[in-house]
Order: structure tokens, then sequence, then C-alpha cells
């Protein structure tokens, strides 16, 4: 700019100089006059919506704002925001600095870029029947899946739904608003949002997930079974043919996210949008993940959304759908019973006087039972308490702070890999982690609600089929008189102390509040008996060291067992390799 300048007028001119010179020219030689102002308040750093910077009162924008209780400012800023509106000013910003730009083109005899064209009335009709081709096409393609058709190329001839799977997915296929999934964890939950983005041409499906380190085994999961997912990032935008989308609650409710929704609902492409561990909503609050509670903002969108939880008790179904500005009258509910029949749920007290010894004596006990592929998860109420009990015991520890994705990945992998068998948790573990291998879940301490117990005691027995445990070691202290009191928090729910009490079925209790099953009087045929049905509970009292000497015996019946199993096999083997 100094060669030029000085070449051509005689005078360096160097960019510092330039941006004084310049709105001084285009003041004195504007072409249009209405810029002028435009022009003082950007180089007098005014903002040129700020109060009587513009009579706001006298515009249409202004009467149409106030019609809906804000400003011009406000509605452009938050209401009004259009999808390739730049974030960082408003459309009348825009509008102003485009007619200055234009003004000065005009000026230097460029040709403007601006050149508003009108649009014949035949061109705008054959764009509205474009674009009311494209949604009936998506309508139509959402709706013609063959469910079980597609189940079978996904998993092979001999596939089968489970419990409440298929009723889910015909409701989920017909194009229902709005559907709440109620299923136990490990249920297959996954497969409602995997086989109709399995199905889907150009479609795309959103599902949140709760936390960041379980979007990478879903995404993994899904590129297994041959459909095109992303993971979302603030840094670049999925991939125009994603099937799926995962994001985690934080970053759905951002607006780079949403921007990204609204282009897909403009191209169409948006089928549904999945929310997994929905209930989390409910647990959400000002100092804990307050932006979960945003998710409800989705509600408003003119897409179907599906809620996917195994832990929503029906007392909660009111408060859910009020938190999430559902109406109930447009909600399907999909409910299977979340209790596994393949878990022994069962309650220990003991003295808390010899409590570290006690918790080491039911651990090394279930050790020894369980063969070494199988492994036992420990929750503990606090994280001090979890780094006590594995110094001294041993294991791996795990809580939200335990280190950074890779490492919490690499944890989460040892419940399937690896040689280590014994795991402690505070509720870190207690949402979406997927593993046939646990076997055991022990509860030390206070438990406050039957929700969060359900949720934890989910994580053993995944496979529906395998025996299975759900132990709470409930610690009591010897008062004067040597009368028994147990640990307390003080904010437990009734439904969790009814389960601890044990004067019903352990079943009876969970099955009632989880699921509403009122019908229930037992533990039935086929399932494993708790230990109130047992005769373990409170109408035949036994010592927690009598029950541990019997848990012992049965665990030396049952390797005995095995090991006469074993040589049975090894003889049938010699046996046939003789003939």
């Amino acid at each position: 700019m100094r060669r030029e300048t000085s070449r051509r007028i005689g005078v360096a001119i160097g960019t510092s100089d330039w941006r004084q010179a310049y709105p001084a020219i285009h003041r004195e030689f504007a072409i249009n006059q209405d810029i002028i102002g435009t022009l003082d308040r950007m180089y007098a750093n005014e903002n040129p919506n700020k109060k009587g910077a513009v009579d706001e009162a006298a515009t249409r924008e202004a009467v149409r704002a106030k019609q809906s209780g804000h400003s011009p400012q406000m509605e452009e800023t938050i209401y009004g925001r259009q999808l390739q509106q730049n974030p960082f000013s408003t459309r009348r910003e825009q509008d102003a600095y485009r007619e200055v730009s234009v003004d000065w083109h005009r000026f230097l005899q460029f040709p403007s870029s601006y050149q508003p064209k009108s649009v014949s009335p035949d061109v705008k009709r054959r764009i509205k029947q474009e674009d009311d081709e494209r949604k009936w096409h998506r309508w139509k393609q959402m709706r013609s899946i063959d469910v079980d058709g597609q189940l079978k190329r996904m998993y092979g001839p001999q596939a089968r739904f489970r419990g409440k799977q298929r009723a889910a997915l015909d409701l989920i296929v017909s194009g229902h608003p709005r559907i709440v999934v109620v299923m136990r964890t490990g249920g297959g939950k996954s497969l409602l949002f995997q086989l109709p983005a399995a199905a889907s041409t150009d479609g795309v499906s959103i599902v949140v997930m709760p936390k960041v380190m379980l979007q990478e085994d879903m995404a993994t999961r899904c590129r297994k079974d041959g459909i095109r997912c992303a993971i979302w990032s603030d840094d670049h935008a999925p991939p125009f043919d994603a099937q799926v989308v995962f994001v985690i609650a934080e970053s759905a409710v951002s607006q780079s996210f949403a921007d990204y929704v609204n282009a897909k609902v403009l191209n169409g492409q948006l089928e549904r949008v999945f929310i997994d561990e929905c209930h989390s909503v409910l647990q959400s609050t000002p100092r804990f993940r307050p932006k979960v509670l945003q998710l409800r903002d989705f509600i408003d969108r003119q897409t179907q959304v599906v809620c996917l939880t195994a832990t929503l008790p029906p007392r909660r179904e009111v408060a859910f759908m009020s938190t999430m500005d559902m109406e109930p009258a447009e909600v399907k509910i999909v409910r299977e019973s979340t209790v596994r029949p393949n878990i022994a749920y069962k309650v220990i007290a003991y003295d808390g006087g010899g409590e570290d010894a006690f918790v080491a004596a039911v651990v090394e006990a279930k050790l020894a039972q369980y063969p070494a592929e199988d492994r036992i998860i420990v929750y503990c109420r606090t994280i001090a308490q979890m780094k006590h009990f594995a110094e001294a015991i041993g294991g791996i520890i795990f809580h939200s702070g335990v280190g950074d994705i890779a490492k919490k990945r690499s944890i989460v992998a040892m419940l399937t890999e690896g040689s280590e068998r014994l795991f402690w948790s505070t509720s870190a573990l207690g949402e979406g982690i997927d593993a046939s291998t646990v076997r055991v879940v022990i509860h030390v301490g206070v438990i406050d609600t039957l929700d969060d117990f359900a949720q934890q005691s989910g994580r053993a027995g995944r496979d529906g089929v395998t025996a299975s445990e759900s132990i709470v070691l409930r610690r009591y202290d010897i008062r004067q008189g040597g009368r028994q009191r147990f640990a307390s928090s003080g904010k437990e729910e009734p439904e969790m102390e009814r389960y601890l009490e044990g004067d019903v079925c352990r079943r009876v209790v969970l099955d009632g509040d989880m699921d509403g099953d009122h019908d229930r009087k037992a533990c039935r045929t086929g399932e494993q008996f708790c230990d109130v049905c047992r005769g373990y509970g409170k109408k035949r009292i036994r010592s927690a060291e009598e029950r541990l000497r019997g848990e012992r015996a049965a665990a030396e019946e049952e390797e005995e067992r095995r090991a006469r199993e074993e040589r049975e096999r090894a003889q049938r083997r010699e046996f046939q390799r003789q003939q």
C-alpha cells in the first residue's frame, strides 16, 4: 500500500493512515446518504443497536418484536437466528454493513455483489413442490422399514427380537412423535436406534449419550454392524452421509450443535432424536450437570423424540414428562420388567466395629466362589471409602476424577479383558457399562434411592442367563443396651428403606416400585431366589458370621462340583480318543 500510494499520489499511506482516511472519504462522497449514520457509529465505536442509536419504535421489526415481548436486539440474537447467520452480529447489523459495502463499490465503480433479484411465482411454486416431494419421500421411507427383514440382514436369519424391542420399534417406525422406552440394562435398547438407522438411505438419527467415554464404544458397535456413524465435535461437522451422530448431553444443547440440527431439518434429513439414559434430567441440578435439563428443547422441534432408560419408576413418570415439557396425551410408554431373573438379591447386616475385616471376608469369598473370568464391582458411597478398601484389599478404583478419557476407557476395558477381577467405584460405573463378565455387585454403605440401586445392581448378570448376585452390606453399630442401630444418611427414600428391611421379598419391592408390578408375592419359578424367599430375611434372623460361613461352604461345594464336572469331561475325552 505504501509503495502504490507513494507512486500514484506522492504520499506514502499505510494501513493505520488508511483506517483514518477511508471513513472521511466515504462520508464525503457517499452516494447513499442513509449510510453516513452507520459509518459514524462504526468508526466511533458505537453500538448500532444500542438504545437511541436508531429509531426502533418506528420500525415494523420493532412492532413485531414487541408483540412477542422482547426487543429487536433480543429477537435477532436469541430467537430469530438463521442457519447462515454470523454468530457475532445481528441480521440488522449485517444488512447495514452490506449497504456500506455496496455504496463504496458504487463509488469505486465496481459491480456490486449484492444485486437482489425478484423470484418469479413459477420458481417459488417449483421450489415448494420439490420441498414437499422431499418431505413426502422421507415420511414414506421412514414408515416402510421392514423391521423383521432388517434384523435378519444385520444379525443373521436366526435373529429374534427380545422383550419389548418389537413393540418399541413398531412405534418408532410408525412415526409416533414422543416415545419413552423403559428396558432393563442389557435389554437391547441400542437396537432401537441402530435398526432404523441401518435401514435409512440418506437420513440421520441423533443419539444423545450420558458420558463421553461411552460414545466411542457405541460407535464401534455401530460400525461393526455396517452403520455409518460419527461422534460430534465442535471442531468439525460430521460426515454428510452419517446415519447416526452421537453427542453428549452438554454438547447437544450448544449453539453449534443447534445449527447442525437446524441444517439437517432444513435439508429434510433429520429422522429422529434418541435421548439415552433420559432419567438423568431428573438428577440434574444447578450444581450437577445443569445443562442436561436443556435437553427438553428437543421437544419443541418438529421431529420424533425417543427417550430410553432402565430407571424410570412409574411414580416418576409425571415428573419426567413435566421436566421434559411433554404432553402426557402425546407420549407412548413401552415398559418391561427391569429386574433381572438371574440375579440373587440379598442384604447382609454387619457390626461396624469390624468393618474392614468383614468387607474383606465377603469380597474374598466371592472371588473364590466365581471363575477367574468373572468380575466383581464394589460400590462405595465416597471416594475416600473406596480408596481405603482398595488399598487394604486390592483391586482397581474408578471414579469421575480417576484420569482422562483414555484412562477411564482403559479401566472399563478391564471389565472384559485382562486378569483384573475386582473393581471399586462410586456411582461413576453406574450407567451405560456393557460388560457381561460382571457377576457380582456389592454395595458397601448407605444407598439413598432405589433408582440408583437398580441402576448399579443392573451391572451384574447382563447376559440374563448366568446366575449372578447383588449384595448390600448394611452396617450397624451396637448402642447401649445391646441395641442395633443401622447407619443412615438421613436421605433414604421410603422405597429403599423397605427394600433393606426385608419384611417382604426383595423382588416384590423392586418390581412394585420400578415397574409397577404389584401382583408379585415372592420370587418366581425360574428366578434366582432372594435371601428373604430363601428364609434369610427378617423373618429368620441369622448373624453375618453365620451367613458368611454358609456362603463359604456353598462356595467350596460349588468349586468341588465344577472340579467333578471337569474330571468327568476329561474322562469322556480320553474315552473318545481311545475309541
